[in-house]
C-alpha cells in the first residue's frame, strides 16, 4: 500500500517514502518513490527530498507534514527534467525491465 497517492494531470501516482543513511553520516535523508499507478505506463522513478533527521523515526514525522502540492511540484519537475532521478524506469515494470542509476 503506498504512502501516499498523488493524481497528476491525467494519471495517478503511488509514493512511497524510504528512509537512507549514507556512509559514514549522521543524519538520515528521506527518499522518495514515484510509480504510476497505471499498468500500461510503469513509469518510476527515485529521487532525495530535502529532509533529514537524526531518526528514522523523526524523518517519517517530517514526512508527514509535506502537502501533496510539494509532490506534484516535484512531478512536475521530473516531466520538464528539473528533477534529476537517482534511479528512473520508463516502460514495463517486472522481471524483464531496466532501471537505470542516474547517480
Amino acid at each position: 500500500m503506498p504512502w501516499r497517492v498523488i493524481a497528476h494531470g491525467d494519471q495517478v501516482w503511488h509514493v512511497d517514502a524510504l528512509a537512507e543513511r549514507p556512509a559514514n553520516a549522521e543524519a538520515w535523508q528521506l527518499v522518495l518513490s514515484f510509480r504510476s499507478a497505471s499498468e500500461r505506463s510503469g513509469r518510476s522513478f527515485w529521487t532525495l527530498y530535502p529532509l533529514e533527521a537524526s531518526s528514522k523515526s523523526s524523518l517519517f514525522i517530517q514526512a508527514e507534514r509535506i502537502p501533496d502540492t510539494a509532490l506534484s511540484q516535484l512531478l512536475n519537475g521530473w516531466r520538464a527534467g528539473a528533477v534529476t532521478p537517482r534511479w528512473s524506469c520508463r516502460g514495463r515494470t517486472g522481471a524483464n525491465s531496466r532501471a537505470s542509476p542516474t547517480a
